[in-house]
């Protein structure tokens, strides 16, 4: 699903997507294998290209803002 959701994420113009690992050491196959992902937006970002990454974001369900 991460992967399918950065690719979403990356075809809006400027938009780059760094996925980082679980931080788990105990595997499970029920589990992902991925622990979140970063977003880094362009210096100018349109608003219509912010509202695009806003829609892909919820299609998949919830997330959560953390700004550097």
């Amino acid at each position: 699903m991460y992967r399918e959701l950065a690719a979403h994420i990356e075809q809006v113009q400027g938009m780059t997507v760094e996925l980082f690992s679980q931080e788990s050491k105990d595997f499970s196959y029920l589990g992902s294998q991925i622990g979140g992902m970063w977003l880094t937006y362009p210096p100018k970002i349109t608003n219509e290209d912010q509202i695009l990454v806003n829609k892909i974001l919820n299609h998949y369900g919830s997330y959560q803002i953390e700004e550097l």
